[in-house]
């Protein structure tokens, strides 16, 4: 899922909205909203699994650049890659990180951000992307999108985000054998201690078999 997060997930279904940039360059009024609208569009197109209305949001010879830096041109290609994750990405939950807008000209604006994506039974996962909209007949597409290395601080907050299950107190019995396990949150929660106790086991020596 995590080759394709970006692509699929970028614009994706069941979208939270977290504006955080402002729009930068020259752009005609009202620009911002009309990207917007598209964004929200695009979405719906996600959660109904509408494939040819998903790729009506990308031009023709748009091109997305996974994170092993393979290039996928145009709308076929594109979208070959959510033809397999779709479903996965329907029954799950996304929240898009809007960080910057900017506008290059009337008819060109860049994107940056993160997305989140937590599937149906699953953990977290975050993606960091740029994309390239442009006008075209009056209507916003993408035309290009790339998946972003994570930062460093993000690979260890999201490290930790997995782990979150693991908080509590664990027990478990086996043959006499008792051991306790405490996990919590240590260092402004950006490590993870664990302290275990074991109890009831019987040392058994070993010896080397020739």
């Amino acid at each position: 899922m995590r080759a394709s997060l970006c692509v699929c997930g970028v614009f994706a279904l069941g979208l939270g909205f977290l504006w955080a940039g402002g729009q930068g360059g020259s752009a005609a009024k009202g620009d911002e909203a009309a990207i917007r609208a598209a964004v929200s569009a695009y979405a719906e197109s996600l959660k109904s699994g509408d494939l040819k209305g998903i790729l009506a949001n990308w031009t023709a010879d748009a091109e997305f650049t996974d994170e092993s830096g393979k290039v996928h041109k145009g709308r076929a290609a594109i979208g070959k890659l959510f033809e397999a994750d779709l479903k996965e990405l329907k029954a799950g939950k996304s929240v898009l990180h809007i960080e910057a807008l900017r506008f290059l000209t009337p008819d060109v604006a860049t994107m940056e951000g993160a997305v989140e994506f937590t599937p149906e039974n699953g953990v977290l996962e975050s993606n960091r992307f740029s994309a390239v909209w442009t006008k075209v007949d009056g209507r916003w597409l993408i035309a290009s999108a790339r998946d972003l290395p994570e930062l460093e601080g993000r690979v260890a907050e999201r490290g930790m985000k997995e782990l979150q299950w693991l908080t509590g107190d664990w027990l478990a019995q086996d043959r006499g054998t008792t051991v306790k396990l405490n996990v919590k949150p240590d260092l402004g929660g950006k490590f993870a201690k664990a302290e275990a106790a074991v109890s009831g086991f019987t040392h058994t020596s070993l010896r080397q078999i020739h």
